[in-house]
Order: C-alpha cells, then sequence, then structure tokens
C-alpha cells in the first residue's frame, strides 16, 4: 500500500486530515443581484454600470467552480486586460481586497489569486 506521502503527491486529496489547517474562503458570483462575495465579506455589488467584461469573466469562474484559472471566449481575448484591470480597480476602490484577478501572458485565460493572508 503507498504510503500517505505518496498519496498526497499523487493528488488523491489529503493522506490525513489536517484541522488546525483552515479552510479559506472561496469567491462566489451571484448573476442575480450582480455581486461578488468573497466567504462572507461582499466584494463589489453592480448596480450603475453594464461592466460587461468584467460580469462575464466573474461568470465563467462561477460556472467552473473558480478553478485557479479559466479559459476566455475568443471575443472576450481584446478587452481581457482593460477587464481585468477595471475588475481589480473596482475590488480595491473601498480599501484592499483580498482577492485579484490577472490576464495570463497569453491573453486566452485569467487567473484569480489571493491577495496577502486572503482574508483569514
Amino acid at each position: 500500500m503507498p504510503s500517505a506521502e505518496v498519496l498526497a503527491l499523487a493528488g488523491d486529496g489529503p493522506a490525513t486530515a489536517d484541522a488546525a489547517s483552515p479552510t479559506l474562503p472561496t469567491p462566489r458570483w451571484e448573476t442575480d443581484t450582480r455581486t461578488l462575495w468573497y466567504g462572507e465579506q461582499l466584494l463589489h455589488r453592480y448596480e450603475r454600470h453594464p461592466a460587461q467584461v468584467q460580469t462575464r469573466l466573474l461568470d465563467l469562474f462561477q460556472d467552473a467552480k473558480w478553478p485557479e484559472v479559466v479559459p476566455v471566449p475568443a471575443d472576450l481575448h481584446a478587452r481581457l486586460s482593460n477587464g481585468v484591470k477595471n475588475l481589480n480597480h473596482t475590488l480595491n476602490r473601498h480599501g484592499p481586497s483580498p482577492i485579484r484577478f490577472r490576464r495570463n501572458g497569453n491573453g486566452r485565460s485569467a487567473r484569480w489569486e489571493r491577495v496577502g493572508n486572503g482574508g483569514q
């Protein structure tokens, strides 16, 4: 039988439960209310402006259950850089956000990441 270390490295999940390790929040995009949450923290509610690229990016992440990276449809490639920049600006408008978004170097995918302690 493989050791716990081998199982953990194989990606079969944690070999042992570590109760001391806190579960970090995952973002949650609620399309119907146009609100972005990080755990229980409301990050932003889109009320006035359509922000079509920003909300489409959030839709992509939410539909994929928030993986680290999502592919971006071809019709967004040209607008991805500005969309990510504007999304980060929006999230930091009222103080530092616990998450940020980035455009991958190829311009065909986007990523999200925790900033600092990620809301711990």
